[in-house]
């Protein structure tokens, strides 16, 4: 099977009719955001913490970590127990199940499987692919225990327990290389992108795009195992089984322990296969869900489903137990060769479950079969539509990078390079915020601290950035070169004024050189104005606090070097529309209360410093505003 991308503006794109019947799927267009790992992922766990419970994966290594973190994680009766694979606890790593979290993906995954041979279905033939590459792990990998694998569950081992929104996202490249048959391990379990998902787990919106997946028991492309919550998923991948729970585009096996699992609204497209010839076990494959304790509704199978001899199903492969109940299901005609509806067992029940030709996948009635979670996709085929962003996570700020530099000299701006901060909007994807900087002008040596304002749409948040602004030397020197030269025209002007002349030439000459010192003396002072006001204008004096009182409000501030006074505004909103002023003329004063206000109105305040240089009265920049509510 080839490497299938889904076109991020459909979410889910299905192959042309003709092509779905001869089982050669057109490539899909790329996603916008997409991270790519190699050989190997180096895991970033820099999002982690264990307090909060929302979280949001922005990279392929933050990806890996999440499932290092999850396979951390064990029952207290397992804890430092190995696993099939050699997977252990890792004390000086985070371990977590993330029951009660939630987990968003944000960017498409490249899990660097390498397909090297081409394999799958065709014609009703099963080829075995043949895969190199990273070997991925499957997030929540089942551990040996006492336990028997259908009994633990979803509580023994690793299983993953909070909520994973895959964002309509794609993973990709997924190679998971199970060799193993179930009797020579009955515990080589749960091979899928999830292995053991837990009866709290739910996994939702998620797409595998491409990749193979071998295993013996509890074999799929979504998730192993399941006593969860499957939903708005779809799978691409081949998978092969090679013994119970034979094999499903979507979950291997469903246990009902206390709690109902559910697969519902999805859909898969990859070719689905078991090695066994022998019953034993039930090794029987489904194209959606392998073997079936609980809810399988509005599911949708295209791909090829075929086993090594045994039954098998094109949306179901065995009916396990009484809470079996598999409605709503549609696949097509051409799935499976003799049109099993279910590979084996009677148990259960089955509501409206029958194949489509590819025609009638095409019809709009049929698309309101399916239901509300199915729109139309750009090539007439049926095309899952994500669900809604939970509101915690709407909008919300993400600091993806600090500025690469701190330390400064006078007269530099601040720069954001390397500084990035992202937002998650409602279609899964992040977008940059608008940055913006106080001081927004050159730094001074006054300067310890940048303020930045991150913007996006009428939502705002702050991030502080301590600085060192060292002097500008150059500046200085270049200053105390102009002064030196207005005390050399001065002096030169005062032995004008003292030497006796001796004659009317002399006379001439020296009004002439007067003259001309005159002017220079004046263009020297207009530079020296001009630097020395350009160097107050930029320094953004700091508000420490404003206390609110009686009627009344208390500023605090740093004194500004040089100024000669300060000048305070306030008004009823930020933008100073209705603003106040109050001029404090000391210039060692660095506190001041604004009395006469009213009694539990919110006022905003800010102030600037002041100083007259040449003719002119200079102003620095304003200073953050704080806002308070005035006491009555």
């Amino acid at each position: 099977m080839g490497t299938y991308k889904i076109s991020r503006s459909n979410r889910f794109v299905a192959a042309c009719v003709a092509a779905i019947v001869a089982l050669a799927f057109v490539p899909f267009l790329g996603g916008e955001s997409r991270a790519y790992a190699s050989d190997a992922i180096t895991p970033d766990y820099s999002w982690y913490n264990d307090t909060d419970t929302d979280f949001i994966l922005t990279s392929a290594e933050q990806f890996q970590a999440f499932a290092n973190i999850v396979n951390n994680k064990t029952d207290a009766a397992d804890a430092g127990m190995v696993s099939d694979d050699g997977m252990k606890v890792d004390t000086a790593l985070p371990a977590d199940d993330f029951l009660g979290k939630t987990v968003i993906l944000t960017v498409d995954v490249d899990l660097g499987g390498v397909e090297e041979v081409a394999g799958g279905y065709d014609v009703g033939v099963w080829t075995d692919p043949v895969w190199i590459g990273n070997e991925w792990k499957p997030i929540g990998s089942y551990s040996v225990s006492d336990a028997a694998p259908g009994s633990n569950n979803g509580l023994k081992g690793r299983p993953f327990k909070g909520i994973f929104d895959g964002g309509f996202h794609t993973i990709s490249n997924i190679y998971v290389p199970k060799p193993g048959t179930s009797d020579d391990n009955p515990y080589d379990n749960s091979h899928g992108i999830f292995g053991d998902l837990g009866q709290a787990g739910v996994v939702k919106n998620l797409i595998l795009a491409s990749g193979f997946i071998k295993g013996a028991r509890g074999t799929a492309g979504i998730v192993g195992r399941s006593w969860g919550e499957v939903t708005n998923c779809a799978n691409y991948a081949t998978v092969c089984a090679n013994g119970r729970g034979g094999g499903a585009g979507i979950v291997g096996m469903s246990y009902n322990n206390g709690h109902i699992p559910v697969v519902k609204d999805c859909a898969n497209y990859g070719s689905i296969h078991n090695l066994k010839s022998s019953t034993a076990g039930s090794p029987y494959p489904g194209g959606i869900v392998a073997g079936n304790e609980g809810v399988i509704e509005n599911c949708l199978n295209i791909g090829t489903v075929g086993s090594g001899g045994v039954a098998y199903g094109a949306i179901l492969g065995e009916r396990r137990g009484g809470t079996s109940n598999v409605k709503n299901c549609y696949f097509l005609d051409t799935s499976v060769a003799n049109e099993k509806l279910a590979g084996t067992g009677t148990a259960g029940t089955v509501d409206t479950v029958s194949s489509k030709t590819a025609a009638e996948i095409q019809d709009l009635d049929f698309l309101a079969t399916l239901g509300s979670a199915w729109d139309t996709g750009a090539d007439g085929n049926p095309a899952l539509k994500p669900t809604d962003i939970p509101p915690a996570f709407l909008n919300r700020f993400i600091k993806s990078g600090d500025p690469a530099k701190l330390s400064y000299t006078a007269g530099d701006f601040f720069d954001t390079a390397g500084l990035s901060v992202k937002v998650l909007t409602a279609d899964y994807t992040m977008a940059e915020a608008v940055i913006t900087c106080k001081p927004s002008g050159a730094l001074t040596e006054d300067d310890d601290e940048v303020i930045v304002k991150a913007t996006f749409g009428d939502k705002s948040e702050y991030l502080s950035y301590a600085v060192t602004v060292a002097p500008n030397t150059d500046a200085v020197d270049e200053l105390d070169a102009i002064k030196s030269q207005l005390a050399e025209v001065q002096k030169k002007l005062q032995e004008l004024d003292s030497g006796k002349i001796k004659s009317d030439s002399e006379k001439a000459a020296a009004e002439t050189e007067k003259a001309k010192l005159v002017a220079e003396k004046a263009d020297l002072q207009k530079q020296i104005d001009a630097a020395e006001q350009a160097s107050f204008a930029i320094i953004t004096p700091k508000l420490y606090k404003v206390t609110a009182g009686k009627k009344q409000a208390t500023l605090t501030w740093k004194n500004v070097t040089d100024a000669q006074g300060y000048q305070i505004i306030y008004a009823s909103d930020r933008s100073f529309t209705d603003r106040k002023t109050v001029n404090v003329a000391s210039a060692s004063q660095v506190k001041k209360a604004v009395k006469g206000l009213k009694g539990g109105k919110a006022y905003c305040f800010k102030l600037r410093g002041y100083m007259k240089i040449g003719d002119t009265t200079v102003y620095t920049s304003w200073s953050t505003s704080i806002k308070v509510k005035v006491k009555k």
